[in-house]
């Protein structure tokens, strides 16, 4: 008897420590972030009728490219704190014939950046700067083959 309640106490616990309704206190959970960071300015940077290069120099690479949907790109964000939720961004780049048509979804604020992953926002654009790479700019991006 002793066996058998002493063996069904083990079992019982080995399952339980797989379960995730158990928190351990004093456990450290770090913050995770993953995706692409798209805040404001790099979206106010974004015209009607630029080429997926330049949406590329201003936004990055996309995080997903839909070989079923060329023509639109799509970035997303998350920020994972430790114990709290989950926070999520996607903003999605319509092109048509190459060219940038529409852009919608939501973005990082710099407060938001500053609060949860300490960095401090960068300096703004200056007034009617435009972004325009040339390949100049892209000859000193080293690829691997």
């Amino acid at each position: 008897m002793q066996k058998a309640l002493l063996s069904s106490v083990l079992i019982l616990s080995f399952v339980l420590t797989g379960c995730s309704y158990l928190r351990f206190p004093g456990v450290y959970k770090i913050d995770i972030a993953q995706g692409n960071i798209i805040k404001e300015e790099d979206i106010e940077k974004l015209k009607p009728g630029m080429s997926k290069r330049q949406v590329q120099y201003v936004l990055g690479e996309p995080l997903i490219q839909d070989p079923f949907h060329p023509d639109r790109w799509d970035y997303f964000y998350s920020y994972k704190p430790g114990k709290k939720p989950i926070t999520k961004k996607h903003f999605v780049v319509y092109f048509e014939n190459d060219k940038l048509v529409d852009s919608q979804g939501d973005c990082c604020n710099a407060k938001e950046l500053e609060k949860d992953l300490g960095v401090k926002p960068g300096k703004p654009p200056k007034e009617g700067a435009e972004v325009t790479p040339d390949e100049n700019e892209y000859s000193s991006i080293k690829r691997p083959l």
